[in-house]
C-alpha cells in the first residue's frame, strides 16, 4: 500500500470512528428518570441606537454634494441606440442618445467621448 493511500485509510478511520461510538452508560438518564430541564438563558432586550444629525452650518453629510443638471449625463438616462463591434477591442464602442434631443454618445472601452 502507498504511503497516501495508507494516510487517507487513516484519516477515513480517524473520522468514522466517533460516528459508531456510543455514550458511556453514565451518561445516559436511568429509565424512569425525570428528562433533565434545559436552562434558558436569560432574553437580551434588543435597544436601538437613534441618532440625530445636528447641522450647526454643515452640510448634511447624507445629502448628496451635486444634484440634478450638477450631475451632467447619467448613464441610465442614455438610451442605447447601437454597437459597433470590432475585433480589435479599443476600436469597438456603444452608440446613446441622450434623453432630451438626438446628441449621440459613443463610449468605449476605458473612456468616453461625445
Amino acid at each position: 500500500m502507498r504511503a497516501p493511500d495508507r494516510f487517507l485509510l487513516a484519516a477515513a478511520l480517524a473520522l468514522t470512528a466517533p460516528l459508531g461510538a456510543q455514550a458511556p452508560a453514565e451518561a445516559l438518564p436511568a429509565a424512569g428518570a425525570p428528562a433533565p430541564t434545559a436552562v434558558l438563558p436569560e432574553t437580551d432586550v434588543y435597544r436601538r441606537e437613534v441618532f440625530r444629525y445636528q447641522a450647526g452650518g454643515r452640510p448634511d453629510p447624507f445629502r448628496p454634494l451635486l444634484t440634478g443638471e450638477d450631475m451632467g449625463v447619467r448613464v441610465q438616462d442614455l438610451r442605447l441606440v447601437g454597437i459597433i463591434h470590432s475585433p480589435n477591442p479599443a476600436a469597438s464602442m456603444a452608440v446613446f442618445t441622450l434623453p432630451t434631443d438626438s446628441t449621440r454618445v459613443r463610449l468605449r472601452p476605458g473612456w468616453a467621448s461625445g
